[in-house]
């Protein structure tokens, strides 16, 4: 066993765990094996992409957290590939005692605004606050093409855009 995966042992309770399956030099074709040993997903066929290439990102290609990294709430990462931005969440906090007349803490929605020509949809995870609570103060500044999400979260956000008088425009 190398030093890095020692010190990643012990700092990770799940990798000591799967330590004894992890590969030396990590392979592809290790993970798929292990995952059809385990049944959770059909074999290959000789004509299927490989798993790397399933999952290769391009240059082009970023993760950027809006919110919700290191704090409760406000949680909004978008995907940004090709030209296209899809934003998954878009939560809302709460004020702290500390934020006196602070009634609803928003993420940062400037890198959407500058991208507002790419954005191709919201994806919704599910329907608290920390993940939707935000979406009609973003309809606002950024136009939305679409909204995905179950058809209980997008019950529960219906009411929501409504009271802000913007469900016409998200219908």
């Amino acid at each position: 066993m190398t030093a890095a995966r020692k010190s990643a042992k012990a700092v990770c309770a799940t990798c000591e765990i799967f330590a004894s399956e992890i590969p030396s030099t990590p392979r592809p074709s290790a993970i798929v094996a292990r995952e059809e040993r385990d049944g959770r997903i059909p074999p290959l066929s000789a004509g299927s992409p490989s798993p790397l290439r399933l999952g290769q990102m391009t240059d082009s290609c970023r993760i950027v957290a809006l919110g919700g990294l290191g704090e409760v709430g406000k949680n909004m990462t978008a995907y940004e590939c090709d030209g296209s931005v899809v934003v998954v969440d878009a939560g809302l906090a709460f004020p702290r005692d500390e934020h006196l007349g602070v009634d609803l803490v928003l993420p940062d929605f400037g890198y959407l605004r500058e991208r507002a020509d790419m954005i191709k949809a919201v994806v919704l995870t599910h329907g608290h606050e920390d993940h939707v609570g935000s979406l009609p103060y973003l309809m606002r500044e950024v136009p939305i093409p679409e909204v995905w999400a179950t058809r209980l979260t997008l019950g529960l956000i219906k009411s929501k855009l409504d009271e802000h008088g913007l469900l016409r425009a998200a219908e």
